[in-house]
């Protein structure tokens, strides 16, 4: 989600296991601050890297500019 024209925000939701039975939804956010470079705040948890690139590429940036 664009906050500004250089700030985005994700909200990118996950699993706390508790037991083998339960678990708890969560999310973190990360955000991107965009302009020659990319700066990445909270990359978030294990496996956030492809809702991060994807979401790079859908504003059409790339992930080596962070």
């Amino acid at each position: 989600m664009k906050i500004s024209e250089k700030v985005h925000a994700l909200k990118i939701p996950f699993l706390i296991h508790v037991t083998p039975e339960k678990s708890i939804n969560s999310f973190v956010n990360v955000f991107l601050i965009t302009g020659k470079k990319i700066y990445l705040i909270d990359a978030g948890v294990k496996g956030s890297y492809n809702t991060i690139f994807n979401y790079l590429s859908k504003i059409g940036r790339n992930k080596n500019e962070i």
